[in-house]
């Protein structure tokens, strides 16, 4: 039986295997009960049909060595039709375990029969009821120990009658079949005892697959009740297993939780840094376009000057042409006054002339004069 590990609940019939996992209901948890042993019993009933026919080489052979061939065709075929058929219909039911448990035990009957009742034969009855064992069933050698103990009354007494059946060769009597009884009652005993542990092993063979079913879908509070024998040994370490699992799983659950709250907290850093971050970057981004217009204006300055360059670079060029017409105005004019003076110097009017156009020109050439001076410091 399974249960929840640390469940309260008091545990169900060791007889049944119910486990109920997550998202199954009652009923599909019901149809798993004993399915070990339910397989076990298709499989048993199978095997008795092949054995119950495997009987009819050996029951011909004994009809011919002794003429009971009546009792070869009407007896031994049907216990042979009956047990084949029920097994196969019924196949795996409590039914179909003891039909085929009287079945077998009926030809123990019918061998011993024919035989004349010779004492060897009566082995044939405890090697049945071991085969019984197969079944797992407590209820099926328990059924052939009736079955058998009741064939040796009944034929005993027909046979002391006087009746055309047989159990013994000699040695009759009633002490005679109570030890035979006795002796089937002991083997019975034991094969009921040996029967229940076979079929506790499997109820639990089967309670340690789905554990292991459940674990593998990671259900880890699943138990199953342990027990005696290797296979309770296999189920007290997979639940100590278990348990350790539970234990390691569960502090490793922990451990990742601290490391979920750690990366929050690095997350909620990196927020905080990224948010900032871009804070910095629109800021140089502000930066960048102010620093571009700003050179955008010192190109414009730039042009501007070197126009202005250009412009007070042409002015002085026209400013030196100037003074150069005006030295050369002046010297023309005082060789014009000298020759003047020299060839008419007593045309008085033409000198005033001239002596007042020389006054002029030098009042023009201490303006230009002047007027480079200025350029010169403006270049």
């Amino acid at each position: 039986m399974i249960y929840p590990a640390e469940s309260g609940h008091a545990p169900v019939s060791p007889r049944v295997f119910r486990v109920v996992g997550a998202g199954e209901d009652g009923d599909q948890a019901g149809r798993r009960d004993g399915a070990l042993l339910q397989a076990g019993y298709r499989a048993t009933d199978r095997l008795f049909s092949g054995l119950l026919i495997a009987h009819v080489p050996l029951i011909v052979a004994l009809a011919a060595l002794h003429g009971t061939w009546v009792a070869a065709l009407a007896w031994g075929g049907a216990t042979i039709g009956i047990g084949v058929g029920v097994a196969w219909r019924w196949r795996g039911t409590l039914g179909s375990r003891l039909t085929v448990a009287t079945a077998s035990l009926s030809l123990s009957a019918l061998l011993i029969h024919q035989t004349g009742g010779m004492i060897e034969t009566h082995f044939h009855i405890f090697a049945i009821l071991a085969f019984l064992l197969l079944y797992r069933d407590w209820r099926a050698p328990a059924w052939g120990a009736v079955v058998a103990a009741t064939h040796h009354v009944l034929v005993h007494w027909a046979q002391m009658r006087g009746l055309p059946l047989h159990i013994f060769q000699d040695h009759m009597g009633w002490s005679i079949v109570a030890v035979h009884v006795a002796w089937v009652g002991f083997e019975v005993a034991v094969l009921v005892y040996i029967s229940r542990l076979l079929a506790a092993e499997t109820r639990q063979t089967e309670e340690l697959m789905r554990m292991a079913e459940l674990l593998g879908e990671g259900n880890l509070a699943v138990r199953a009740r342990e027990g005696s024998g290797v296979v309770g040994n296999a189920v007290t370490a997979l639940n100590q297993g278990a348990a350790g699992l539970a234990g390691t799983v569960r502090a490793i659950r922990e451990r990742a939780s601290e490391v979920a709250d750690v990366a929050q907290g690095f997350s909620d850093t990196t927020g905080h840094v990224t948010r900032a971050a871009e804070g910095v970057a629109a800021s140089l981004a502000q930066v960048v376009s102010n620093v571009q217009e700003q050179a955008g204006s010192t190109r414009h300055m730039a042009t501007t000057l070197g126009e202005l360059v250009r412009s007070v670079e042409g002015v002085a060029d026209r400013a030196s042409g100037v003074s150069a017409a005006s030295h050369h105005a002046v010297g023309v004019a005082r060789n014009g006054s000298r020759v003047i003076q020299e060839a008419v110097g007593s045309i008085g009017r033409i000198h005033g002339t001239v002596h007042d156009s020389s006054r002029e020109i030098a009042r023009m050439h201490a303006l230009s004069e002047k007027i480079g001076s200025i350029t010169q410091v403006i270049t």
